[in-house]
């Protein structure tokens, strides 16, 4: 009998910057407009490679987004693909996922 053995890794990269909340509060409770261009482009970069691969996030939220050092300027990470899905095995997203307070309000009246 042939036994395989299969050995599953977890790496995980600090964030010493905290999510993008902590990031904000660590500055006096605002961003200047250059490091605002900084953190969104990150992201924006971010979300067109998922989507080039067909995955979607749908859950991005200051929560999920980790600042990887406490400088402006430095590296943004996206995280937690709990609520992700893959659009080349789902024929069309109609649930309603996500979290409840940063939801479009479009998304309730299609709902209704």
């Amino acid at each position: 009998m042939h036994h395989s053995l299969i050995i599953r890794y977890l790496f995980m990269e600090l964030a010493p910057g905290g999510d993008l909340c902590s990031f904000v509060s660590a500055n006096g409770g605002h961003l200047t407009d250059l490091t605002t261009r900084i953190i969104i482009r990150q992201i924006t970069i971010a979300v067109q490679y998922l989507h080039s691969i067909g995955i979607v996030h749908r859950d991005i939220k200051p929560e999920n987004i980790l600042m990887m050092n406490t400088a402006v300027g430095h590296r943004v990470a996206l995280t937690d693909f709990g609520c992700a899905a893959n659009l080349h095995s789902v024929s069309r997203m109609d649930s309603l996922v996500g979290t409840f307070d940063y939801v479009a309000p479009y998304v309730f009246l299609h709902k209704a």
